[in-house]
């Protein structure tokens, strides 16, 4: 997303002979998605309505919409995306047993959110 470079992820069933961009497909709530990653028969990503907005000095910024941004699986087999968790700030990995986390960093108490159950782990 540096320099303002959208991205976007891309589903092929097989035989279709077509790609399916879901950045284009779920273009009225968002407008880039970035992979995470994979576990469990599923994709996760992270997807973004980044809103342009120009400041007092002219310049271009990209703030982020929050109402749709957030969290969401792609279910591999049916190519079907589903919302799990609202937008945080932090970095996001995938653990060892499949779960999803967020290192919301960034918040004013650090704190590792598993991002498909909602549980919060505090981190002292």
């Amino acid at each position: 997303r540096w320099s303002n470079s959208f991205s976007d992820v891309y589903y092929y069933k097989a035989g279709s002979g077509k790609l399916e961009s879901y950045a284009e497909k779920y273009s009225d709530i968002i407008n880039s998605v970035g992979i995470i990653g994979k576990a469990n028969g599923k994709l996760y990503v992270e997807a973004v309505w980044y809103d342009a907005t120009k400041d007092t000095n002219g310049s271009m910024s990209f703030n982020i919409a929050p109402v749709n941004s957030g969290f969401y699986e792609i279910d591999l087999a049916s190519g079907k995306m589903t919302h799990i968790y609202p937008y945080i700030d932090g970095e996001t990995f995938i653990a060892p047993n499949g779960a999803v986390y967020c290192n919301a960093g960034y918040a004013r108490t650090q704190r590792l959110v598993n991002l498909v159950t909602g549980k919060i782990i505090p981190i002292k």
